[in-house]
């Protein structure tokens, strides 16, 4: 169709959405990063508290000595990207493919029928893929980009529990007193638990 001097191509969403949901999940951006690594570190010893075992190390590390089925619940909060001095990625690739291959291990030797709560931020900074200056901030989808993680892994998404925590925790992207519209990074004071299964119907 041209109208006002522009050639503008019609769709019908009744009769291309799940074809351009399926167009969109087989992108380019999703290939960047679902790569498995098969690469494993060493591990110190466990140490042991009564009946607890202790393990140190990368997370990958550790649960890859892990059997298969052999963790009855999970409760993890990962580094945020590019939070904390403990947690620097070159880009958002980088972080992605160290949780989706966390994601499968985790998934591996979850028991079925267990359930995993997920704590994450949608952190507001910059994903270092196209612009690398600050106007390269935002809002990051971490939630979004977790979820999509664990259904193509195959858990099943139960529900996400919103964490609201009173007040803002830390001012590291604040203005700084600077008044301009360019300056305003928005600050939040909530984060997601998700709720996650494998397999079998999880009853609350």
């Amino acid at each position: 169709m041209n109208k006002f001097n522009r050639n503008l191509k019609c769709l019908k969403p009744s009769n291309s959405k799940e074809d351009l949901y399926h167009e969109f999940h087989n992108s380019d951006w999703f290939k960047k990063y679902m790569l498995q690594n098969y690469h494993r570190g060493s591990l110190k010893e466990a140490s042991k508290i009564d009946k607890a075992t202790i393990y140190c190390g990368n997370a990958l590390d550790v649960l890859h000595v892990l059997k298969n089925d052999s963790i009855s619940a999970i409760v993890t909060s990962p580094p945020y990207y590019n939070a904390k001095e403990y947690s620097n990625w070159p880009n958002i690739y980088y972080f992605l493919y160290d949780i989706y291959n966390i994601a499968l291990e985790l998934f591996r030797t979850l028991k079925d029928g267990s359930s995993m709560l997920f704590n994450i931020f949608d952190y507001f900074d910059n994903e270092r893929i196209i612009a690398q200056s600050a106007m390269g901030n935002k809002r990051m989808i971490l939630g979004a980009y977790m979820l999509d993680i664990f259904e193509k892994i195959g858990f099943r998404i139960d529900g996400n529990i919103i964490w609201d925590k009173g007040e803002i925790q830390g001012n590291r992207n604040f203005n700084q007193g600077i008044l301009g519209p360019y300056y305003q990074s928005p600050l939040n004071c909530w984060e997601h638990i998700f709720i996650l299964s494998k397999k079998k119907l999880l009853i609350l």
